[in-house]
């Protein structure tokens, strides 16, 4: 039965978190303008550094231990008004075998339903020293009512990276959406988060 997703590029079930609850593992800051962070609940226990101007906005660790979800969200770009966001999911299937592909094909789908939709790349990855698949594309991120007729915001074109891999009996994701305009310029702290990231169950 195919996955569905919402416009974000997430499963449109993961939305939903009823049931959940919020924990946080933040350490000290690093030295260097990053700083650690670990997750050693829910369905995936994990670690990263990110930097340190940007915080952890959520973190959703179902209470079944079958899905987690934190987000880091940047500041806003004076601009276009947009901001980036990072998000890492893990979600365990009980009684399913964890399919990553199949994640990622039905993002792609729903992905080329969206507007300005653009294909720019679908390549394969590795997190953690693990095979891993990534679809990069762009989109119409449309404006609401207040940026159209108050700040007179024209819509803007995001870029979305999408990583998928299966590790243990999980699906994981890491993706990131950024304004093309600053996209560049946001790139190397994710490839940051990816260089760091490590797997902890």
């Amino acid at each position: 039965m195919p996955v569905r997703f919402a416009a974000c590029g997430l499963p449109a079930f993961i939305c939903f978190f009823l049931g959940l609850t919020a924990v946080t593992g933040c350490a000290s800051p690093a030295p260097t303008g990053f700083q650690p962070y670990v997750l050693d609940q829910g369905a995936g226990h994990l670690s990263f550094e990110y930097p340190s101007r940007i915080p952890v906005k959520t973190v959703q660790v179902a209470e079944d231990g079958n899905y987690t979800m934190l987000e880091l969200s940047g500041p806003v770009y004076a601009v276009d008004r947009t901001r980036t966001r990072t998000w890492i999911t893990v979600t365990r299937s009980p009684g399913v075998a964890p399919d990553a592909q199949l994640y990622l094909n039905s993002a792609q789908g729903v992905a080329e339903t969206l507007p300005g939709y653009r294909f720019i790349e679908r390549s394969k990855t590795e997190v953690s020293g693990e095979p891993a698949e990534q679809i990069i594309y762009a989109n119409t991120l449309s404006r609401n009512d207040y940026e159209t007729r108050v700040l007179r915001l024209q819509p803007a074109t995001v870029i979305n990276r999408q990583i998928y891999l299966t590790h243990g009996d999980a699906v994981w994701t890491i993706s990131i959406t950024a304004s093309e305009a600053f996209y560049e310029t946001e790139t190397p702290d994710f490839e940051h988060l990816l260089s760091t990231f490590k797997f902890l169950n």
